[in-house]
């Protein structure tokens, strides 16, 4: 019996789209930015008297964090299907 052609089209990789591309493309310098802001921002956080501040500059401060830390998690997992698909 021979394997339908359907299971070979999902194993197969296919070809990305323009926008795909440039999606992929674009990754890495979206990452690396938001890598930076994160670093910065732990470094603000590290700082002796920030957390003597007012409270609502500190919270931003850990939401900001918080939403680095999903966009990054969300943009590694997109890499890496691009990546797959491309290959």
């Amino acid at each position: 019996k021979q394997p339908s052609s359907k299971a070979d089209a999902k194993s197969a990789p296919r070809k990305l789209g323009y926008n795909e591309k440039r999606e992929l493309e674009d990754i890495p310098k979206r990452i690396e930015g938001l890598e930076n802001e994160q670093n910065q921002l732990t470094v603000k956080m590290e700082a002796p008297g920030f957390y003597q501040q007012d409270g609502a500059v500190i919270t931003q401060a850990v939401e900001r964090l918080e939403q680095i830390h999903d966009e990054l998690s969300r943009l590694y997992h997109r890499w890496g299907e691009l990546e797959e698909s491309s290959h």
